[in-house]
């Protein structure tokens, strides 16, 4: 090595040292900024809450608590984390959270265990047990002391392990769909929670409830058949707006009312047995009837994107079949701040119907205009009904139909003159 390159090593390594950037052994080689920082505790959470609302958990519902690093961490094996639970030391098992900067850890109380005043968790409870918690991608270890951290006699976490609660255990939908897997109109789906005891059943139907996800649409199930040897039965008809291709689900807060086990609380909370996208019980409220799947503007306002005074609107709206028009059905648009109707133009015997509007003098729009709402569609004496057939079409837009909103493309000026004026 050249003196000149000898210099420089020699003087990077110096700049290095005074940074704490040198291995404290051997070549003095440096290592990266990553290598050296240690993830720490940055919070700790108990976020289960107690059976009933109130502060103390019976058995065997479970602790769940939340240890929030500095930085993302990768977890092998099966740390732990110790509770205070009165005098008794308990172990929080790690269940989830590598790769992320939270990991979670549970415990299920035991008849033996009572703390009236709150578990507390100390500065020194997150322990390795044989397993490793380190920064992301990298061989350093995370610094696992809690600090200030800490929890001492959490008030609102009490426990009472003579208490008894009965958990639910199972969680299932016993309804069938059609042979394609979806639920039409009208159609019943049925749930049954299971639970580990028995139970007491509600003394009324209002007494329960179950919501349903649905799409984006949350839908209550109501309570009507009970089992006391430890189930529940909810039940919800589909209705026309009901769609949901994914699946429905029943997340772990979808139970409400009230309910007592057997010598004991009965929890309403699903925790794993919550059900996420079950892909055998789609839903779609509109199958087996013609309905709108596509709503656009198709005319061109110009190169000034500007409808002026006597010029055609024009807007195409598409069902699922061909669709038979009588009469002269309407379609609502949003201009500016008035409803304008475009009357129906074209389209019968097929799946594509064209409705059209033409400028009036007063009419304005600077944002663009939008069609008026999901019912903007209207027979106005007339019908649409599928080709060939009595059977007539649903005219509401479900969630799934994209609406023109302030279609910028679109504005309205009847204070300019058109440059076609417009024949329907």
């Amino acid at each position: 090595m050249s003196a000149a390159r000898t210099g420089l090593v020699s003087a990077a390594r110096t700049a290095l040292a005074a940074l704490g950037l040198l291995t404290a052994f051997g070549a003095g080689a440096p290592v990266s900024l990553s290598a050296q920082t240690a993830p720490t505790v940055s919070a700790v959470t108990i976020t289960s809450s107690p059976v009933w609302a109130t502060d103390t958990y019976g058995r065997p519902e479970v602790i769940k608590v939340e240890v929030v690093f500095s930085a993302d961490v990768d977890v092998t094996g099966t740390p732990q984390l110790a509770l205070t639970i009165d005098t008794l030391t308990r172990q929080a098992n790690y269940v989830s959270g590598t790769g992320t900067d939270t990991l979670v850890f549970h415990y299920g109380v035991v008849q033996a265990d009572s703390d009236t005043t709150g578990i507390s968790i100390g500065a020194s409870a997150l322990t390795l047990n044989g397993g490793t918690i380190r920064a992301a991608g990298t061989s350093t270890n995370a610094t696992l002391a809690l600090g200030s951290h800490a929890i001492a006699d959490a008030s609102g976490h009490k426990v009472n392990g003579g208490s008894f609660t009965s958990m639910v255990r199972r969680v299932d939908i016993t309804s069938s769909p059609g042979a394609d897997g979806f639920y039409r109109d009208t159609h019943l789906i049925t749930v049954r929670i299971f639970w580990n005891t028995g139970i007491s059943p509600p003394g009324n139907a209002n007494a329960m409830w179950l919501n349903l996800e649905i799409g984006e649409n949350t839908r209550r199930a109501g309570y009507y058949l009970a089992n006391a040897g430890g189930w529940l039965a909810f039940r919800y008809w589909v209705s026309q707006s009901d769609l949901d291709v994914d699946g429905i689900s029943i997340p772990e807060g979808a139970l409400g009312g009230n309910l007592t086990a057997s010598g004991g609380r009965a929890s309403l909370a699903l925790g794993s047995a919550a059900i996420s996208n079950a892909a055998g019980h789609k839903v779609d409220g509109l199958l087996g009837y013609p309905h709108v799947t596509g709503v656009g503007i198709s005319s061109d306002a110009g190169n000034d994107s500007t409808y002026g005074l006597g010029e055609g609107i024009e807007v195409g709206v598409k069902f699922n079949r061909n669709v038979d028009v009588t009469g002269v059905p309407q379609l609502a648009l949003t201009v500016g701040a008035a409803t304008r109707q475009a009357r129906y133009l074209s389209g019968t015997g097929g799946d594509s119907l064209t409705f059209g509007y033409q400028v009036v003098s007063g009419d304005a729009d600077t944002d663009g205009i939008s069609i008026g709402g999901t019912s903007a569609l209207t027979l106005n004496g007339g019908t649409i009904n599928e080709a060939g057939a009595s059977q007539f079409a649903r005219l509401g837009f479900r969630t799934n139909v994209q609406l023109p909103t302030n279609a910028a493309a679109h504005k309205v000026n009847a204070a300019q003159s058109g440059a076609t004026p417009y024949v329907a």
